[in-house]
């Protein structure tokens, strides 16, 4: 039986990620979360989105939240280190995450989409309202 090739290390993670390899690395990544994943619908008097989600609470006394099995599965498959792959992505979309279900989907985002077909007026943060306050 031939044997596995071991997986790179930190600094190795970090030095290959660096490159344009972070690119189709969280492409192929972010196809595997939207198959894996579970895909909700909502309906609302006014508006329809649909988003992928764990399906668990982001709890940790939760026993059936595993919040990076996806990604811990496809480290091991593509030997990087998954802790240095983690990092690498929180730094790169510029927040902490809770889960990885949170990649495909964030919660503000779609609560201002929300209000946004209820109201019509983007509530959006300071410089990008689109009407004036009288």
């Amino acid at each position: 039986m031939p044997k596995r090739k071991p997986l790179r290390t930190h600094q190795q993670t970090w030095k290959e990620l660096s490159n344009d390899n972070f690119q189709k690395f969280f492409k192929d990544y972010l196809n595997l979360l939207q198959n894996k994943l579970i895909k909700r619908e909502v309906i609302g008097q006014n508006y329809r989105y649909s988003y992928h989600t764990c399906g668990q609470p982001h709890d940790r006394r939760n026993r059936d939240w595993m919040p990076f099995q996806n990604l811990e599965w496809y480290c091991k498959k593509t030997r990087y280190d998954f802790y240095a792959v983690k990092d690498i992505i929180e730094e790169r979309i510029g927040r902490k995450l809770l889960c990885e279900c949170e990649l495909l989907h964030d919660d503000r985002t779609m609560r201002r989409r929300e209000l946004e077909q209820v109201f019509g007026v983007d509530f959006g943060g300071f410089g990008g309202r689109n009407f004036d306050i009288v």
